[in-house]
């Protein structure tokens, strides 16, 4: 995963993440990412200034939507991600 200062468009850092990233969530605060990583089926959690802080595993294939958690100005208190579709 690629950290980015949106407001200069500058590489801030690369975090590593699981194989097979498939989408990213950011919670409104910008200060952590959930990483849907499909191919071990595992989410990485980021604290987005410079480490993950946490995998967890999941379903089959997870994949992030990418949309924004929480209300704002409030902390996220639960993640969706979707598992992949056989068939």
């Amino acid at each position: 995963m690629t950290v980015v200062d949106t407001s200069t468009s500058t590489v801030l850092t690369t975090i590593p993440v699981g194989a097979d990233p498939i989408g990213i969530a950011v919670n409104r605060a910008g200060t952590q990412a959930y990483v849907a990583n499909s191919g071990i089926d595992e989410v990485s959690v980021i604290d987005t200034s410079d480490s993950v802080v946490a995998t967890v595993a999941v379903g089959t294939t997870p994949i992030a939507f990418g949309d924004f958690i929480g209300a704002a100005g409030a902390a996220p208190s639960e993640v969706i991600f979707a598992n992949g579709f056989e068939g």
